[in-house]
């Protein structure tokens, strides 16, 4: 559910929102646990070779939740790099 985003902008060039209402024949509702952003320099710290290596122990355990290593463009370096943020493309 959409509760903060920023919605079309009229034509005075003002942004409008409505968050998402949960509809009302919704059994379960939950919240969404993010990352806390205190933590992202952490997983940023972290070597690619890491993610490699646990995604290939992962390969090894055969029980279907093998995790694939997403290569992204890292446009501040000007490489590619492990996508550590969620990001594929």
């Amino acid at each position: 559910m959409q509760d903060h985003a920023i919605g079309p902008g009229d034509v005075a060039g003002l942004h409008a929102f409505s968050p998402d209402a949960i509809p009302s024949s919704a059994t379960i509702v939950t919240h969404r646990r993010r990352t806390p952003l205190f933590g992202l320099g952490f997983v940023d710290a972290v070597p690619d070779s890491d993610f490699f290596a646990l995604a290939t122990k992962e390969v090894a355990l055969h029980d279907g939740t093998a995790g694939h290593v997403c290569i992204v463009s890292d446009r501040v370096h000007g490489c590619t790099a492990v996508g550590k943020f969620g990001s594929r493309f």
